[in-house]
């Protein structure tokens, strides 16, 4: 039957007091298949980072110890967006957006919030598509694997009033600098990123883990949230989370994981978990191209070792890891990566 579908979503941040919302508007599609074109508009925050942990850890690590690994950019919006098909891994998205900085306003029970990125107030003509997806074989013993792949494009026009000031101080939400130093820019970017991960299992329930992730970025005047950003856990373990923003990036990683004697642990109406636990050592290196004069990156190589342990049918992740060129010794708990999507 002819008609629209209406779908609306809306949060409240009680931080920062400021609504977020997302409004669409599409045919509805017959034999009640998913709409694959909306016409929407929104208000909210983006992040504009590789992810380092999962939602929920950092949900929990921001309200507990102040530890936000994200890079939100307010967008305000309004465009289509849809799927490639009913069945398509990709969606996509053309809209005219407008882009700030986000201060930070939020308070935690322990500790204090680093700045936000010193995003550039820009408006203009943004595309996107991404996808992920995954295989599991048929067996125990065949390769499993997951990816995720994000492009986009944008023609904007701005200034650099979100800049952080030359003296190297935090960024300034809004910037107070003086007309001299805020310039006019009109950024053309093109940016990809994306992340695979093999495993291969071996005998005896041991197995070898391959995961590569890295990004691309091209264009003219490029702003602060449209650089390829590393650092933590998944990109690169023993390094301040979020130190490098840049240009290009790869990061490949080598895991061996193998399971070891554990007492079980009773989790009463859900069983009783495992006697065992999986440890996890593991090699990695991050290679990055220079960034921008705002965000300035040494280009090089940045190796990490470490070992991890996943527990609780191997949901649980410890890792202790050391950068191995002018990094520390770094401890991460988070859900292992497998389970992102569900959790």
């Amino acid at each position: 039957p002819a008609g629209v579908v209406v779908s609306a979503r809306a949060r409240y941040g009680l931080a920062d007091r400021v609504p977020k919302w997302y409004l669409s508007l599409a045919p509805v599609p017959a034999f009640g298949r998913v709409p694959t074109v909306r016409l929407f508009a929104e208000d909210d925050y983006r992040d504009v980072g590789i992810p380092e942990r999962a939602g929920v850890t950092n949900s929990l690590g921001s309200l507990l110890f102040a530890s936000d690994l994200s890079n939100p950019v307010r967008t305000t919006a309004i465009g289509l967006d849809g799927r490639l098909s009913p069945r398509s891994p990709f969606t996509w998205r053309i809209a005219l957006e407008r882009e700030r900085a986000v201060p930070v306003t939020g308070w935690s029970l322990r500790g204090t919030f680093r700045p936000t990125m010193a995003a550039y107030p820009i408006e203009g003509l943004r595309s996107e598509w991404r996808g992920s997806g995954g295989w599991v074989g048929d067996s125990p013993a065949a390769t499993r694997g997951l990816w995720s792949l994000t492009g986009s494009a944008g023609w904007y026009r701005g200034t650099t009033a979100g800049r952080i000031p030359p003296d190297g101080n935090a960024p300034c939400n809004p910037c107070a600098l003086s007309p001299a130093v805020v310039r006019e820019v009109r950024p053309l970017v093109a940016r990809i990123d994306g992340l695979t991960q093999v495993t291969k299992p071996l005998a005896g329930d041991r197995a070898v883990v391959l995961q590569l992730q890295g990004g691309l970025v091209a264009g003219r005047d490029l702003p602060p949230q449209w650089l390829v950003y590393a650092g933590g856990a998944q990109s690169a373990p023993g390094y301040l989370e979020q130190q490098f923003g840049s240009r290009a990036l790869l990061s490949p990683r080598l895991e061996f994981r193998q399971p070891v004697p554990a007492p079980a642990i009773p989790l009463r109406r859900f069983g009783t978990a495992p006697p065992h636990v999986t440890l996890a050592p593991f090699v990695q290196a991050l290679a990055t191209a220079s960034g921008i004069p705002d965000r300035p990156t040494t280009a090089g190589v940045y190796p990490s070792v470490g070992v991890g342990m996943l527990f609780f049918f191997d949901v649980l992740r410890v890792d202790v890891a050391r950068g191995l060129r002018d990094g520390r010794w770094r401890v991460n708990l988070d859900i292992d990566r497998s389970f992102w999507g569900m959790l």
